[in-house]
């Protein structure tokens, strides 16, 4: 059977939301009502804070830990990085820094989402890392990574191992145990009119690993793209209608 996974990197302001309105449900939240319309399966890759540390996951109120976890099935969170800014921030880390900030994260979400919204991460801010670190999401349960391996995207690993990542999609790393795989679509970089020529020029024999960014859709930000809810959901419908399954990556095979 084909599958697709959805993720959606940068999200905070969606939790900044929560926490400041106290909605009655997540989902009168409008991002994550949105994700909810989809209909598909989702993981959020969160930050600590926001960029400009006026909220921090901290502050999450837990009183939705139950309507977290009976939407688990479909909606997850799971560790990016600090906070936005500076870029490529685990370029140059070291196994301390990386490892205070996933726990930090993971704490977090398990005190106010609770362990089955938790999920292993999938994608790190700006993919880079060095690889000497990569034992540290080894064991904190990582078991695949997303990238874009031919942009120099590529978590530290050598040359020909992005090369074939980038070639077959996905790759196994001996050293971490770490599963590779190449991202095929970043939907806020991919105007609506060209999402289903761009799905259909893949043919995967491999999960098709979609991608945006949460910032995207709220009229607050510098580059927020009207369509954006369109382009996801182009892009899920795509994928219904040729009988795509969504799932997490870390819950099958690649």
């Amino acid at each position: 059977m084909n599958r697709y996974r959805l993720a959606v990197d940068d999200g905070i302001f969606f939790l900044r939301d929560i926490a400041a309105k106290r909605y009655r449900s997540i989902f009168d939240c409008p991002f994550l009502g949105m994700l909810r319309s989809l209909q598909t399966k989702v993981v959020i890759n969160v930050f600590f804070e926001t960029p400009d540390a006026d909220f921090n996951l901290a502050a999450m109120p837990a009183d939705y830990r139950a309507e977290w976890a009976d939407n688990a099935d479909w909606l997850r969170l799971a560790f990016h990085a600090r906070r936005e800014f500076p870029d490529r921030p685990y370029a140059n880390t070291t196994t301390e820094i990386l490892a205070r900030d996933y726990d930090d994260i993971a704490g977090e979400v398990l005190r106010f989402a609770g362990a089955a919204t938790w999920s292993p991460t999938t994608v790190i801010h700006w993919c880079q890392l060095p690889a000497e670190v990569l034992p540290v999401l080894a064991a904190r349960g990582v078991r695949v990574l997303s990238g874009l391996f031919g942009r120099g995207i590529n978590y530290g690993l050598d040359a020909a191992f992005c090369e074939r990542v980038a070639k077959t999609g996905t790759a196994t790393d001996p050293q971490s145990g770490i599963t590779f795989s190449r991202i095929d679509l970043i939907l806020n970089a991919t105007p609506v009119e060209q999402v289903v020529p761009a799905l259909e020029r893949m043919v995967p024999d491999r999960v098709l690993d979609l991608l945006t960014h949460e910032q995207y859709s709220w009229p607050f930000y510098r580059r927020y793209l009207p369509d954006h809810t369109e382009r996801l959901e182009t892009a899920v419908r795509w994928c219904a209608e040729r009988g795509f399954e969504p799932v997490f990556l870390h819950s099958g095979s690649m």
